[in-house]
């Protein structure tokens, strides 16, 4: 009896050997596919990434000069708070502050830009852009470069349609700045313009 107890004992530590060394051997394979699956992965991120990056920069919608693109009727006028639907009497100011990115701020009529700016610092600074909606197309333009026609419909009553060309009554930009204060004044009599 003890003969056979032995026996058994033996097969089934061979048994025992035998599926440990199986199951070795799959442990082993399943960590190599592990690897290769870890590599496959590295590789994988390694060739994406910069093309990840790559499409995310591009199409980012602040390119740090120039306007940019307003969310129209969901965005606000940084100066009244009214939402911006009117796309051809808008406009929008950025700022290069020395140690940061530009910063853009919108405004629902070219009347309230200009009112706002007044109040900074950095108004007169160069680097600081000033861009306006074409009243015939809605296109975004240099405000300092453009001209003038009273007579339109804006936001906030300020009335001026900006242009790329002169036409008879226009005016350029610091008449236009002229009349837009003495507007605030008539509009908000207890303005400090």
């Amino acid at each position: 009896m003890l003969h056979s107890n032995c026996a058994k004992i033996e097969i089934n530590f061979a048994v025992l050997c035998v599926e440990k060394q199986h199951c070795c051997e799959q442990v082993t394979r399943f960590a190599r596919a592990d690897k290769n699956h870890k590599q496959m992965k590295n590789m994988l991120y390694q060739l994406l990434l910069p093309a990840v990056l790559l499409f995310i920069s591009a199409c980012s919608s602040d390119s740090g000069t120039g306007a940019i693109i307003v969310e129209w009727e969901q965005d606000s006028c940084r100066r009244c708070n009214m939402i911006l639907s009117d796309q051809f009497h808008a406009a929008q100011i950025r700022h290069k502050p020395a140690d940061g990115p530009s910063e853009v701020y919108i405004f629902d009529d070219i009347g309230c830009a200009v009112v706002w700016l007044e109040d900074r610092a950095w108004k007169d600074d160069p680097a600081t852009e000033l861009w306006v909606n074409e009243h015939k197309t809605g296109n975004w333009i240099d405000a300092r470069k453009a001209f003038y026609v009273t007579g339109h419909q804006t936001p906030m009553q300020y009335g001026l349609g900006a242009q790329l060309e002169a036409a008879p009554g226009s005016v350029g930009f610091e008449t236009a700045r002229e009349y837009i204060f003495k507007m605030d004044r008539y509009l908000h009599p207890h303005s400090t313009h």
